[in-house]
């Protein structure tokens, strides 16, 4: 697992990632966002092989009548990754 630096731009509310990760291979981000310490807000990146962004996934969960961000642990982590590996390996 490689952490990756984030960087504030030129625009408010506008952040640029800096690659930290080898370009063999395809990877996986989990980003969060916090407004405050009990609001994360994850994104879950999945890259392809060119480096793009392959899908943006953000977990959601109910609130009320509110749907919000969904905490991700790191075992859903563990079995996403494991599940897109076995999806890749299909299709070579």
């Amino acid at each position: 697992m490689a952490q990756a630096g984030l960087r504030r731009d030129l625009e408010e509310g506008v952040f640029a990632l800096k690659r930290t990760w080898p370009r063999e291979g395809t990877w996986t981000l989990v980003i969060k966002a916090n407004q405050g310490p009990e609001d994360a807000a994850p994104a879950v990146v999945d890259l392809g092989p060119d480096g793009e962004v392959a899908t943006i996934r953000v977990p959601t969960m109910q609130r009320g009548s509110w749907t919000v961000p969904a905490p991700v642990s790191l075992e859903e982590i563990d079995a996403a990754l494991r599940a897109r590996a076995a999806t890749l390996a299909r299709r070579s």
